[in-house]
């Protein structure tokens, strides 16, 4: 079963209700969805497909979760990275988790930047704000996209994230 199923279905069952609530702001369980499925749409339009990775550098924050539930739902595997990690560790996981694109915090553009060289394989840079430059802004490409999308059906060995260590003793190490 695809993971982001699980969100597809509260939306139905649940359309009103809070699904997630960050400060002053909630979002409702049909409008996380509707913003997940633009991603996911957004995403795939970019030519990023089932089976690709995708890395999200944020802090916790609702896009970060919108970015998780857009993977899950594109078939893709999330690759959350640990936002106190240094640059060069950060660009390790990116390039050794294969990455084909990057969903970042506006905090870390200057510090991806500064390693790109080093992240090559990733196609696509999104932003959640200040896009200049190879990045894309993130809720630009929402705007563009629809709202509906159909969950890509996964096999149950797919994977779904991938997690890497601190890489305290040496570099960081990927779990799934």
């Amino acid at each position: 079963m695809n993971i982001g199923h699980t969100l597809s279905q509260s939306a139905r069952n649940f359309p009103n209700r809070p699904a997630i609530v960050y400060g002053g702001k909630s979002l409702t369980y049909a409008s996380f969805n509707e913003r997940t499925n633009r991603l996911a749409n957004a995403l795939y339009r970019l030519g990023v497909a089932c089976g690709d990775h995708v890395a999200i550098l944020m802090h916790n924050c609702p896009e970060m979760l919108e970015a998780m539930y857009a993977c899950f739902k594109l078939g893709c595997a999330a690759v959350p990275i640990n936002f106190r990690l240094h640059p060069k560790k950060f660009a390790f996981v990116i390039d050794h988790s294969e990455a084909t694109a990057v969903i970042i915090s506006s905090e870390f553009n200057e510090p991806l930047m500064e390693v790109r060289g080093l992240t090559a394989g990733a196609r696509h840079l999104i932003t959640l704000a200040g896009a200049s430059g190879e990045f894309l802004d993130y809720e630009t490409l929402l705007a563009e996209e629809e709202g509906r999308w159909k969950d890509v059906d996964v096999e149950p060995d797919d994977l779904a994230w991938l997690f890497y260590t601190s890489g305290t003793t040496g570099v960081p190490k990927g779990r799934c």
